[in-house]
């Protein structure tokens, strides 16, 4: 498919980070993308601060009547003339009816629309079912907690401030690492990589 990469990068979750080492294109051969240390996802609050423009995570919760105009405008104009508002709404439409963790943010977003709705965050589990390879449900997955509630979390749960939140850094070791990065390959939402993850059946004897 055409432009795959600008459609996962339109619809990405979290923002990438890394330090990009230019030095090694200073000649004429082509482009070489190296990264001195590691690579990092981020997450910030459910919607943006002041007259900042929404962007990943905040583009499924803000503004979302022009969510197609929105996802478009973060590219230039010769990049954006490759991609196709048609097939924009049309991975909207689907990943607000089969992906899990995008129909969390799209809870999210109904309760901001509420009134009177105390503030609350988004709380994404690191654990995962025992029935690992089953196909996720938004309740495995995360949660939108009152800030009345009870507080118990997890080394690596994610939390989500409704506004004004610090960027915080996904541990690799969070089963929706990859899916929150890469939504157009964990097209349901499902988890990546995770410590406890079967790699294989035990036959019991």
């Amino acid at each position: 498919m055409e432009s795959i990469r600008a459609y996962n990068q339109m619809f990405a979750m979290t923002s990438f980070g890394a330090t990009v080492d230019d030095t090694v294109n200073h000649g004429r051969g082509p482009y070489i993308f190296k990264v001195s240390g590691q690579i990092y996802h981020k997450i910030g609050s459910l919607i943006p601060t002041g007259d900042a423009d929404p962007k990943f995570l905040q583009l499924y919760i803000y503004d979302t009547q022009h969510e197609v105009h929105n996802r478009l405008s973060h590219f230039s104009q010769s990049d954006r003339s490759a991609l196709d508002p048609r097939i924009v709404q049309g991975l909207i439409n689907f990943l607000d009816d089969h992906n899990e963790l995008v129909r969390i943010f799209r809870t999210a977003r109904d309760k901001c629309a509420e009134a009177d709705v105390p503030e609350f965050k988004v709380r994404l589990y690191s654990g995962v079912s025992e029935r690992g390879y089953e196909l996720p449900t938004s309740q495995t997955l995360g949660a939108i907690v009152f800030d009345c509630g009870q507080e118990s979390e997890s080394n690596y749960d994610v939390i989500l401030e409704y506004r004004d939140g610090p960027l915080r850094r996904i541990s690799k070791l969070h089963k929706s690492y990859m899916s929150l990065q890469f939504p157009l390959i964990f097209i349901y939402g499902q988890p990546g990589f995770y410590p406890k993850l079967m790699l294989k059946t035990i036959r019991s004897r």
